[in-house]
């Protein structure tokens, strides 16, 4: 951050070991999922002022989802060549 660059795209989140080691075509997904398993608990502990149990082993779960649908870089779209424009009177 102190050096000019760019910050990551996920923002903090991309500190977190899941989303930090994880694919690039992954770590969108996870921390997406990462930060609403955040929230949810911290909506659970602002409003009931516990604990909520069972969310870690949920983010494990979808962890491990992610990893295995998306196991491959997606392929790249083929291109089609761009058509030149023609404006209103057919000229190009």
């Amino acid at each position: 951050m102190k050096t000019g660059s760019r910050p990551p795209k996920h923002g903090i989140l991309f500190q977190h070991e899941h989303v930090h080691g994880a694919p690039k075509w992954q770590r969108g997904k996870i921390a997406r999922s990462l930060a609403s398993k955040i929230a949810i608990a911290a909506r659970v502990d602002a409003f009931r002022g516990e604990k909520q149990e069972g969310i870690q082993e949920k983010f494990a779960k979808r962890l491990e989802e992610i990893q295995t649908k998306y196991k491959e870089a997606p392929k790249e779209p083929q291109r089609r060549p761009q058509s030149r424009k023609r404006d209103r009177r057919g000229r190009r």
